[in-house]
């Protein structure tokens, strides 16, 4: 199964600071093995097109069929806090 690799792959990405998200970084942060995370970036048999439209469908599963509205996802990693927040709705 990839889906440790895929957990430690994320996990590190969206926990390094953006301009040192290089894979030796995100294996730090992790914990994981190098070896693996090359494996499972060069030859993992998921299709990112597969992900895409997932994630697609379970938004508007979510959001339901209003129209003109958008789902944003922050790779930045910035926890979102308060009514304020740029993103954030009331």
């Amino acid at each position: 199964s990839v889906m440790p690799q895929a957990l430690d792959y994320f996990t590190g990405l969206f926990s390094t600071e953006r301009n040192k998200r290089h894979i030796e970084r995100r294996c730090e942060k992790t914990k994981s093995n190098y070896e693996q995370q090359q494996h499972f970036i060069t030859d993992s048999p998921w299709s990112a097109f597969d992900v895409m439209e997932m994630v697609g469908r379970k938004c508007q599963k979510r959001l339901g069929s209003v129209k003109d509205q958008a789902y944003s996802i922050d790779e930045s990693s910035n926890r979102k806090s308060g009514k304020h927040s740029v993103g954030v709705s009331a």
